[in-house]
């Protein structure tokens, strides 16, 4: 079994911390978003992020949201780029054109600081800041003075995520939050689309419109859902772009990469703040699906309800607000006939 480490090295080019744990490695690259762009079982060769090969690293650099773990802040989209919270207005850029809405936030590109990378006898450590101040590329359109900081420990029993946002201005600090989890299918090489299967803790399944954003209306899921909710779904079983409501409210859900051929599956558990999902998989392609987990409706601010009932939290000076997330990998018995 490995010991932890810790290496600053580089990634295609791309500055990165590798860490190392029992059978895990992850990687994350600090100035890309801060984004976990692999993380491996090493000792059975698994790879389950969805990682660019090497002829699309420039096609990710330029828009680095659909692979690895890109953080969302504000998560998915907001309707003509513009909201009012606690008699604030914002007014974000459109850089969705076709929908003409505000997608996505702009942490997910900007380079993060490293605060601390070490290790311990049991476990690997990175952790990463945004520090949002006047002068800050976001602070813009985002006026507030507040903190994220994002750590990743690996230790033999998988990687463990934790975010925390401190607010340290003096006008309330709305909370949307979400990660944009994109997963490689299959993750094992011996096998197929066809031995996967994936199974997301879904609840109600909102209904957007051709513009991506909620109507306010829930709609019945497809067969193929139903799968995603109950014992899975293929990959590629139909084209997803939807939103759900978590299944298990106030508690941790999980979503599920079952991979039966080699008896294995990967476990991505999410704690209570996180409220929703978005399920994704680029139109119906076999070889991923994002997973992504957030705090908030689609375009909460916007919607003809409290923020509480959507999911936005607010800070207030000197407050702060945490969550965590999980990976791991664990062994899969098939049921008996």
């Amino acid at each position: 079994m490995s010991k932890p480490s810790v290496r600053r090295d580089y990634w295609h080019g791309l500055a990165a911390i590798t860490l190392r744990a029992g059978r895990y490695q992850a990687t994350v690259l600090p100035k890309v978003g801060a984004n976990l762009i692999a993380l491996s079982d090493v000792r059975h060769g698994y790879h389950f992020m969805r990682t660019p090969k090497p002829e699309q690293i420039q096609a990710f650099t330029d828009n680095p949201n659909t692979y690895g773990n890109p953080v969302l802040f504000l998560p998915n989209r907001y309707q003509d780029g513009a909201f009012t919270i606690a008699g604030i207005h914002y007014q974000f850029p459109i850089n969705e054109a076709k929908t003409h809405n505000f997608i996505h936030g702009f942490l997910y590109r900007m380079p993060w600081d490293v605060v601390f990378s070490g290790c311990t006898p049991e476990l690997s450590v990175v952790v990463l800041r945004q520090r949002i101040r006047p002068g800050h590329p976001f602070y813009r359109y985002f006026p507030h003075w507040f903190t994220i900081t994002l750590t990743y420990l690996l230790s033999p029993n998988g990687l463990r995520q934790l975010v925390r946002i401190h607010n340290q201005g003096d006008t309330p600090l709305p909370v949307l939050l979400g990660f944009h989890t994109a997963f490689r299918i299959p993750f094992a090489a011996p096998s197929q689309p066809q031995d996967v299967s994936i199974h997301v803790d879904v609840g109600l399944r909102w209904e957007l419109n051709d513009r991506g954003l909620p109507t306010g209306a829930t709609v019945g899921l497809s067969p193929a859902e139903q799968g995603l909710q109950g014992e899975g779904m293929t990959p590629g079983a139909e084209a997803l772009d939807n939103h759900y409501s978590v299944a298990h409210f106030g508690q941790s859900n999980v979503a599920v990469i079952r991979d039966r051929r080699i008896g294995a599956e990967l476990v991505y558990r999410v704690g209570s703040r996180y409220r929703y999902w978005m399920v994704w998989n680029g139109g119906g392609d076999e070889s991923f699906v994002c997973v992504e987990p957030q705090t908030n409706r689609v375009n909460a601010p916007n919607l003809n309800l409290s923020l509480s009932n959507t999911g936005v939290a607010i800070l207030k000076k000197g407050q702060s607000w945490r969550e965590s997330a999980q990976l791991s990998v664990r062994r899969y018995s098939p049921p008996r006939e």
